[in-house]
């Protein structure tokens, strides 16, 4: 039987170089890095335009026009935007939600219990208008999705056998 360590070699050294491609940010991509907390550090993530990473370093434009680098460590956030997205679903939460308390605050009003007939409706005309409402709040209400921007790290180094190839790609 044959050794398949040339071949399995030769078919990584090939998709490494598509890997890279598919991994490439574009300059100008609005990007967001959250370096680790310390105890008397700011937190506060830095948010900017990419504009080129060479190693471990990455190079940002804020919004201010200043061009900042900013090292990459494990325990670095480095994510990419994609763009603006509605709260919809979460509105529609609070809407019915709402349309619930105030079918049931009206129901409460409800005094005989041969008012039992009209006292069922108020879900429907209070629900209903809740659900659209919230709706339409989420809707206008946008937040900015922020996924992780995948790295990826190839590295060759010296073994006692030979030569090792490292890859690491972080999702």
């Amino acid at each position: 039987m044959r050794n398949p360590t040339p071949i399995l070699l030769a078919l990584l050294l090939g998709l490494i170089p598509n890997m890279a491609q598919a991994q490439r940010l574009e300059p100008g991509a609005r990007v967001r890095i959250r370096p680790p907390c310390e105890r008397d550090a700011a937190c506060d993530p830095i948010i900017g335009q990419f504009r080129s990473i060479q190693g471990d370093t990455v190079m940002l434009l804020t919004a201010d026009g200043q061009t900042r680098s900013h090292v990459l460590t494990r325990s670095t956030r480095f994510d990419l935007s994609h763009g603006e997205r509605g709260r919809w679903p979460e509105g529609l939460g609070l809407g019915f939600a709402g349309g619930l308390v105030m079918g049931f605050l009206a129901k409460s009003r409800c005094e005989g219990p041969g008012d039992d007939s009209i006292c069922g409706i108020y879900y429907l005309v209070t629900v209903p208008p809740g659900l659209l409402l919230g709706g339409i709040v989420g809707a206008h209400y946008k937040t900015e999705l922020w996924l992780p921007a995948r790295r990826m790290t190839v590295a060759v180094t010296p073994t006692p056998s030979g030569i090792g190839l490292g890859m690491r790609l972080a999702f």
